[in-house]
């Protein structure tokens, strides 16, 4: 990187060291110069003619229109030392100007950065901390944010128009979030690199979500599917009377009308099912009771019960059933309670990550798809009247070689629903 860019004071080590000053530094010292005169000298390598120590005074001299007045480096002397003591610690610069200093004194600064006459000590971050007074924090900061590839964030960050601490924050982020996050903050649409960050990645999601769902409007990933926004009285009027031959779904079991969701459920499934067509429900522990006692009255018979279940791993579950192994009740339901279907409980391998405990959801659909494939046979209809965004039924009928038909009471959901799918099948069109 050149560093010409940073400011009009002379390329000298020097100008790349230390940030230049700001206007009312410059403009004190303007003023001080132009009623004093320039009392200290400019003093300068002998040899190269490089600045150590009075860049400041330069373009003071250079705006007054005045000769500068300049001193060579002393024999013996270190223009290290001077450096630290007369323009990182004598400036009384902020944490955030001296963590960069540290930063680049303790890892070492960038090729064609420095003078032929400058080999910096290099000492420790820690060590480094302790000579410029700044938080060791501070000097990671500084080290992590200086990572980035992006050019115009490095030139940010050594003009001060953003803190190191704040840059940080993005260097992991991708290189479209680091810009345009950098343009929201210099163009002051964002006071920090992090609110301004995450407003980017909402809008990059929004973004893509909207693109998906066109992609998905201008060819459904497949024929077979077929999802439609209503509730589960509207469905019953929209499904031809017995064309169902297997209905799989997870309904909610929480809410103040849960209860009256599952009685129409069991009014939908009196009329959408075959003469020898199931009907299976996953629900809760807790609120097996209940289901039983909302569904058979309706002309359903409860035909067998199965788990899914993922050993060793407990459901996150109200009391008193917190700590259960997690399992999942399967309740099958029927007109014809000689059709008993066949096989043992599901098992789920435990899910990586942790082994907390977790919610009812993460088996949800791996298990709505276990189901329908058991239960279904090819050509027939698979329905789940209560999808919630989920695709494990329709993947399941898929598989099966079954028409799927799902329907949601939220457009969000039947919106999030075909994502996912486009997802999963490659958004390729069938």
């Amino acid at each position: 990187m050149s560093i010409d860019r940073i400011g009009d004071h002379p390329i000298s080590a020097l100008a790349r060291l230390s940030p230049p000053h700001t206007f009312d530094e410059l403009y004190s010292l303007v003023e001080d110069i132009d009623q004093n005169g320039q009392i200290r000298p400019i003093v300068r390598d002998p040899e190269t003619g490089e600045i150590y120590d009075g860049k400041g005074r330069l373009k003071a001299c250079e705006i007054l229109g005045i000769p500068p007045e300049f001193a060579d480096l002393e024999e013996g002397c270190d223009p290290w030392h001077l450096i630290l003591r007369e323009n990182v610690i004598g400036r009384h610069l902020n944490q955030n100007d001296l963590a960069i200093f540290g930063h680049f004194l303790s890892a070492g600064f960038p090729a064609g950065w420095l003078g032929a006459n400058l080999h910096p000590p290099r000492m420790t971050q820690e060590k480094t901390a302790e000579r410029l007074g700044v938080s060791l924090r501070l000097i990671k900061h500084a080290a992590k944010a200086f990572t980035t590839n992006n050019d115009e964030l490095w030139q940010a960050l050594l003009r001060r128009q953003i803190k190191a601490s704040d840059a940080s924050f993005v260097v992991n982020k991708p290189p479209e979030v680091q810009q345009m996050a950098l343009e929201m903050v210099l163009g002051g649409q964002a006071k920090t690199m992090k609110s301004a960050a995450r407003k980017v990645e909402e809008h990059l999601k929004a973004e893509a979500g909207a693109s998906m769902r066109e992609t998905v409007l201008a060819h459904p990933p497949s024929d077979t599917i077929r999802v439609v926004h209503s509730d589960l009285n509207g469905l019953r009027k929209r499904v031809e009377k017995g064309s169902v031959g297997v209905i799989v779904t997870f309904p909610p079991t929480t809410g103040v009308e849960w209860g009256g969701n599952f009685q129409d459920l069991g009014k939908f499934a009196v009329h959408a099912l075959a003469p020898d067509g199931l009907m299976a429900v996953m629900a809760v522990p807790q609120s097996l009771p209940d289901v039983l006692f909302r569904l058979t009255p309706l002309g359903l018979t409860w035909i067998t019960e199965f788990d899914y279940r993922c050993p060793d791993r407990p459901l996150r579950l109200k009391y008193p059933y917190r700590g259960q192994v997690g399992r999942l009740p399967i309740l099958v339901f029927g007109k014809d309670k000689t059709r008993v279907p066949a096989g043992d409980d599901f098992v789920e391998e435990p899910p990586e990550g942790g082994s907390g405990a977790f919610k009812p959801d993460q088996l949800s659909d791996a298990g709505l798809q276990m189901v329908v494939e058991r239960f279904a046979a090819p050509g027939q209809v698979v329905c789940d009247p209560v999808i919630l965004g989920r695709i494990g039924t329709a993947l399941g009928a898929r598989n099966a070689g079954c028409t799927f038909i799902g329907a949601a009471h939220d457009q969000n959901l039947i919106n999030q629903f075909w994502t996912d799918m486009a997802k999963t099948m490659g958004d390729e069109p069938a």
